[in-house]
């Protein structure tokens, strides 16, 4: 990672000890400890040491141009010079994270994600045994602990199995029963001379719409419907009809933007906008995850929105681009701040970070929770997360800052284990996120299928 020297202005790399302009001392240079490889050769060193499947299994390819699908990876180029950061997605396109001559920055791009990924498939493993100690548990282990005959085992087993599926499938009706009789019929109702429209297919989770005499508005929050309208029982004497003719004292509600929208299935493709700015949509949830260029990119609320990119049915006009380009005259959104947080894991390592000359230390296990800061007179304080250095505001940067997980007399002030603050970390911690966390367990299973191969990163 680039940092600036605070003394000439310098951008260089944060594994530099001193300036290579100036020659003064790099108050943030990042140490190598056993949590951070800085070489393509010390991240497979650190994969081997962790005792993880074969790169064929967790599709991490360390040092390697993987050409085929569902693919992440690092390797040198040796025709530019340049270290390459890639993910292959499932359509076999290929994202690339980072193109340039910083190794360490290359290296703990990729390493960042794959501890994210191990950190995922360790919750998968988690939720797994604990299903599987709620439910009927696994036939063959059954019958291997019990030593129950194969035949009787097997037919406890497919009893259990049926008995189960049965009264999921009774649960299951009655509950659509009871929600069918209890929701309104789609169509049009009339109470107190105003017309009112239900809609079977949801509308950011509302269902309501009002005629105001010349336009349909809504979707209605449930205070807005009145009571006699909330259940189907209730409404009944107020239903008028369930398609539009043009005796209903309104307009057909399929013709209005909201009507459109459904008919679009709430759909909006991800990529850049134009609306009088540019915008970007992170998913494909039509209220979720807009973002907004000024001089950089930043998180828009969706009621602050341009009316028509809060509808999927005019959104589809603005489109400009599903990808980027360099005419667009933004930056590109997938190397952007915002977005890299929102892929980077939560967690944090347990220990020391540095940050221009001062020294912070994280005993939590989210990167936002417990960090303690060291002043000369008050020693070990804790800080609040919105008081820590912007550099530690975003978890695709904070481990950057971690230099050490143990105290150094020769380069810090006090030990934090010393302090009245400090908790010793206990066996399968969650609040520990040390490197040992990332070790893989021989038990574990690893499912690539679980990995969200569509998204960039």
């Amino acid at each position: 990672m680039k940092v600036k020297c605070d003394f000439c202005g310098t951008m260089m790399n944060d594994t530099e000890s001193v300036c290579p302009s100036c020659g003064a001392p790099n108050a943030s240079v990042r140490r190598s400890s056993g949590d951070q490889p800085l070489t393509i050769e010390e991240l497979k060193k650190w994969y081997e040491s962790k005792g993880l499947p074969p790169e064929n299994v967790t599709r991490f390819f360390i040092g390697k141009n993987v050409k085929e699908p569902k693919a992440f990876g690092i390797y040198f180029e040796e025709a530019s010079g340049n270290y390459i950061v890639y993910k292959n997605k499932a359509s076999g396109e290929r994202a690339v994270r980072y193109r340039g001559t910083d190794q360490a920055y290359a290296v703990n791009e990729l390493f960042q994600r794959l501890k994210q990924e191990i950190t995922q498939q360790k919750m998968r493993n988690v939720k797994q045994a604990a299903a599987g100690a709620g439910g009927a548990g696994n036939p063959k282990q059954s019958l291997a602990k019990t030593g129950k005959s194969v035949g009787k085992g097997c037919i406890g087993c497919l009893i259990a199995i049926v008995g189960s599926v049965a009264a999921m499938f009774v649960f299951m009706i009655i509950l659509g029963l009871f929600l069918m009789r209890n929701d309104p019929s789609a169509g049009y109702y009339t109470y107190d001379n105003t017309c009112y429209y239900y809609s079977t297919r949801s509308y950011d989770d509302l269902n309501w719409f009002r005629y105001d005499g010349d336009a349909w508005e809504g979707p209605l929050e449930l205070a807005q419907v009145p009571d006699s309208l909330e259940t189907k029982k209730s409404s009944k004497p107020y239903f008028t009809k369930d398609t539009w003719d043009s005796g209903l004292p309104c307009s057909d509600f399929k013709e209005s933007v909201y009507g459109q929208d459904m008919q679009e299935d709430m759909y909006v493709s991800i990529g850049y906008y134009r609306c009088g700015d540019l915008y970007y949509h992170l998913n494909s949830s039509y209220n979720e995850d807009w973002f907004h260029w000024s001089d950089q990119w930043e998180k828009v609320e969706f009621s602050k929105l341009p009316q028509d990119l809060r509808h999927p049915s005019q959104a589809k006009h603005y489109l400009l681009s599903q990808t980027y380009t360099s005419s667009l005259g933004a930056e590109d959104f997938a190397q952007s701040l915002v977005y890299r947080d929102s892929q980077a894991s939560q967690t944090a390592s347990r220990g020391y970070y540095r940050v221009n000359d001062r020294t912070y230390y994280h005993q939590g296990y989210f990167y936002d929770d417990e960090w303690y800061s060291y002043d000369d007179n008050d020693g070990w304080q804790p800080i609040e997360h919105n008081a820590m250095p912007e550099e530690l505001h975003h978890p695709s940067m904070v481990q950057d800052f971690y230099y050490t997980d143990t105290w150094d007399p020769a380069t810090q002030t006090s030990d934090f284990t010393d302090s009245d603050f400090y908790e010793a970390p206990r066996e399968n911690d969650s609040g520990s996120s040390s490197d040992s966390d990332f070790s893989w367990d021989s038990g574990d299973s690893w499912d690539s299928g679980d990995t969200d191969w569509d998204s960039d990163w």
